[in-house]
């Protein structure tokens, strides 16, 4: 079986150790789990070369979203900028249509930037928000 696309959140921990809030509805996410870089092994007894993996790595994650409606509320996501933030990306709600994670959840801590994307004719605002990992993404099945 095959699930869609939808019901995904970019989510903060917000004051209490479990609780979490949605940050912004995103538009698109990057891929969450970097494959390991590969690693040459390979001796001068080996006809072809040999690898072995290396650790992971995540050296930024951009997700795209729809720009705010009010100054203010971009302003507001700018102050999150310059302290590590938990986030998370939470797939599922509860019957109420509230984020729950329920097909899964992506956890991990880092630094966010907000930036405006380029504009076109007649198009939607956009903007990316990136995220300088300082943890490992883990996952759980909750």
């Amino acid at each position: 079986m095959a699930l869609n696309t939808s019901l995904c959140f970019l989510m903060m921990k917000s004051g209490t150790p479990s609780a979490y809030s949605k940050l912004i509805d995103v538009t698109t996410t990057p891929d969450l789990i970097a494959p390991p870089e590969l690693l040459d092994a390979t001796t001068l007894s080996d006809t072809q070369r040999v690898n072995i993996f290396g650790i992971k790595q995540n050296d930024s994650l951009e997700f795209e979203a729809n720009f705010p409606d009010t100054a203010a509320d971009f302003a507001t996501l700018q102050g999150y900028e310059g302290a590590e933030k938990d986030l998370a990306v939470w797939l599922g709600t509860d019957s109420s249509g509230n984020p729950d994670g329920h097909l899964g959840k992506f956890e991990f801590k880092g630094y966010l930037a907000f930036t405006l994307s380029g504009q076109e004719v007649n198009a939607v605002r956009k903007m990316k928000i990136t995220v300088a990992t300082t943890t490992e993404i883990t996952f759980s099945a909750t």
